[in-house]
């Protein structure tokens, strides 16, 4: 049986969330032809640095078929990367008898007739509570892993029973073997604040406020800051409207990483005292391992109610409110906010005995054997 992990993708960042799975499942199952296949070389080079963890793994590797209209999209319309490189690639991932991928936008495949015989597993690629998360898209799939209760609950109705299951968050289980080397990022004792934009234009807080935030802390002699937003917000002006940061760069309390190795290893969100962001799910990572202080930027006055973390802290629109809003999540956290952190974290990521490539490899079988 021929499966296929597919990250389609211009970033690598969604490897971490779906390559555990597919080392897992090629160790437990002889007779399954595993094979991931890539978009482009980051992607499979970090798909191969991740395949070192799990050894005896019997995968392979493949980049797929890129036309020079398709290489060109990537860089001036990212959107229309992905389907650009599926329609190229359709008749290749015809053959497989599953699809997997950490992403819903591959669903489309399954309208075409070639795909008839083929399941379409879906992974998830954050712990974000987004509407746009749990849109109809997901429930497509034939079948769906997710990290948690929480998200098992608002799934397991919209799929035939028994396709939805908790697999847990897979790209915790990397990071804890590969154990990145935690290293000093500024020469003095402030505070750290860790502020982490979303890309998304309607409801990131980076154009409406993101300057505002980068001068408060370069005029600041209380906090240093790393500015580590999404990785998509860097790289297309598209999304970041070519605000100018190149003048923070020369701030010594100031660290920003556009996209490095650093930006998917958790190192900020390991290191940072308080975390600042807007609709970003990597509010749950930074949590995970300690709970801490959080602020939430809401400048384009979304609705809060469709934001369940957004309960980890003060919500503020303008930035006069930023100072008092670090202080109320500093000296309110553990009155007002640690509870709130322990109770959808327990909801977020379910922990559990076996690791979750073990756990969604099982599950992965279960449902193709049946």
């Amino acid at each position: 049986m021929r499966i296929g992990f597919l990250f389609n993708h211009y970033l690598s960042y969604q490897v971490l969330h779906g390559a555990p799975f597919a080392f897992e499942l090629s160790r437990i199952r002889s007779d399954f032809q595993v094979e991931l296949l890539f978009s482009n070389q980051n992607s499979y080079d970090e798909a191969k640095r991740i395949a070192r963890l799990y050894p005896d793994n019997r995968c392979t590797f493949k980049l797929l078929k890129q036309n020079s209209f398709t290489r060109f999209s990537s860089t001036i319309f990212p959107d229309l990367h992905r389907p650009l490189t599926l329609f190229a690639n359709r008749k290749l991932l015809a053959s497989f008898r599953a699809l997997i991928a950490p992403e819903k936008n591959y669903i489309i495949l399954k309208a075409l007739p070639a795909f008839r015989n083929t399941s379409f597993i879906g992974l998830r690629h954050g712990a974000g509570d987004r509407p746009v998360s749990f849109n109809k898209g997901r429930f497509k799939f034939d079948y769906l892993l997710v990290p948690g209760q929480a998200y098992f609950e608002r799934f397991k109705d919209e799929l035939p029973e028994g396709c939805c299951k908790i697999a847990g968050y897979p790209k915790f289980e990397v990071l804890e073997k590969l154990n990145p080397e935690t290293t000093c990022l500024f020469n003095n004792d402030r505070p750290m604040v860790l502020y982490s934009p979303h890309f998304h234009r309607h409801q990131s807080s980076w154009k409406t406020l993101g300057s505002d935030i980068l001068s408060f802390f370069a005029e600041s002699d209380v906090y240093n800051l790393v500015f580590a937003p999404h990785a998509r917000l860097f790289e297309h002006s598209i999304y970041h409207d070519n605000i100018d940061i190149e003048k923070f760069r020369k701030c010594p309390n100031i660290l920003i990483d556009t996209g490095s190795e650093k930006s998917f290893d958790m190192s900020y969100t390991g290191a940072a005292d308080i975390y600042l962001g807007d609709v970003s799910s990597q509010v749950y990572e930074f949590i995970y391992h300690k709970r801490r202080p959080c602020v939430f930027l809401n400048p384009n006055e979304l609705d809060a109610a469709q934001m369940s973390f957004w309960r980890f802290g003060p919500v503020i629109e303008q930035i006069d409110s930023l100072q008092d809003a670090i202080t109320d999540a500093e000296q309110s956290f553990e009155q007002k906010y640690r509870s709130e952190q322990d109770h959808f974290l327990e909801l977020a990521f379910s922990l559990d005995k076996n690791p979750p490539s073990k756990r969604g490899a099982e599950a992965i079988i279960q449902f193709l054997d049946n």
